[in-house]
C-alpha cells in the first residue's frame, strides 16, 4: 500500500471524527450527551488457504476499546481500536494445497482501527436518555457496515471492511450491553503468509483474500454533559434526580 493512500485513510478518519465532535457538542447542550465509551473483546477465526470453509477450525481471543456517537435512536457511528489474535493450521487430509507441507499453521496478531455505522431495527436508548413519553426500547437488533485499515504485524498495512450484526440491551441508566458477529473482509492474502488459492495463478482483486470472523461481547457506558435540561425535555430519570 503506498504511503499517499495510509495518510489518506489517516486523514478521513480525522475529520470524521472531528465533524461528529461538532455535532455532538451542539447536541450536548440540551443536556443529553450522545457519547459512548467502553470495551470489548471475543474470539477469532479465520477463513482463507488454509481454511476454505466459513466454519472456524481454529479461534484465537482479542479485544479493544469503542467509542460511540448516538446520531438518533434509529442510528449510531462508532470508532474502534483492536488488537486480535488470529491462527491457522492446514490439513492435507482436507485438500490438497501445493507446496505446502499438512500441519503448516501460523499466529499472528493484528492491530486494527475502523469507523462503522450501527443501524438499529428498533428505536433504541440507554434508560437515563429515554424521552417523556417516547417509544424508545430497552434492546433491539442492529447490522453494522464500516471501513477500517488492519496491521498485519509482519505483513504489512492493508485495508478491510467490517460488516455483521447483534443484539444491544440497556442494563441500568447508562450501561449498554451488545454481543455481535461480525465478518472483515481484508484486501490482503497475506494473513496465513500463503498467497492465492490453491491452484490460481493469479491473485484478484476481490476473490483471493482472506476474512476474519469475529464473535463479540461489548460493554459501554453512556457519558454525561456538564449542561442543564430544561425540565420540559428531561426523561423521567432525569426529573426523578431533581
Amino acid at each position: 500500500m503506498a504511503c499517499r493512500e495510509k495518510l489518506s485513510l489517516f486523514a478521513w478518519l480525522l475529520l470524521l471524527c472531528i465533524a461528529i465532535g461538532g455535532v455532538g457538542t451542539v447536541r450536548a447542550q440540551s443536556g443529553n450527551s450522545s457519547w459512548d465509551v467502553g470495551a470489548t473483546g471475543g474470539v477469532t477465526s479465520y477463513t482463507g488457504d488454509f481454511n476454505l470453509t466459513a466454519l472456524p477450525r481454529t479461534v484465537h481471543g482479542g479485544g479493544g476499546l469503542l467509542v460511540r456517537y448516538e446520531l438518533s435512536s434509529r442510528y449510531s457511528l462508532r470508532l474502534g481500536v483492536d488488537i486480535t489474535g488470529v491462527r491457522g493450521r492446514y490439513d492435507a487430509s482436507r485438500y490438497a494445497l501445493p507446496l505446502v507441507e499438512s500441519g503448516v499453521s501460523f499466529n499472528r496478531l493484528v492491530l486494527s482501527i475502523d469507523v462503522a455505522s450501527e443501524i438499529h431495527f428498533l428505536p433504541f436508548q440507554v434508560n437515563d436518555f429515554v424521552s417523556r413519553g417516547g417509544k424508545e426500547s430497552q434492546w433491539t437488533p442492529y447490522a453494522s457496515l464500516g471501513l477500517g485499515m488492519y496491521y498485519l504485524i509482519g505483513g504489512g498495512v492493508k485495508f478491510g471492511l467490517p460488516l455483521g450484526g447483534g443484539v444491544k440491551v440497556a442494563l441500568g441508566g447508562r450501561l449498554t450491553l451488545g454481543t455481535e458477529i461480525r465478518f472483515v473482509k481484508l484486501f490482503s492474502d497475506r494473513l496465513d503468509g500463503y498467497v492465492n488459492w490453491p491452484g490460481s495463478r493469479t491473485s484478484s482483486s476481490f476473490h483471493n483474500k482472506d476474512w476474519l470472523s469475529q464473535v463479540r461481547l461489548s460493554l459501554t457506558y453512556r457519558l454525561l454533559t456538564g449542561w442543564t435540561t430544561c425540565p420540559t425535555y428531561m426523561s423521567d430519570n432525569e426529573q426523578a434526580r431533581y
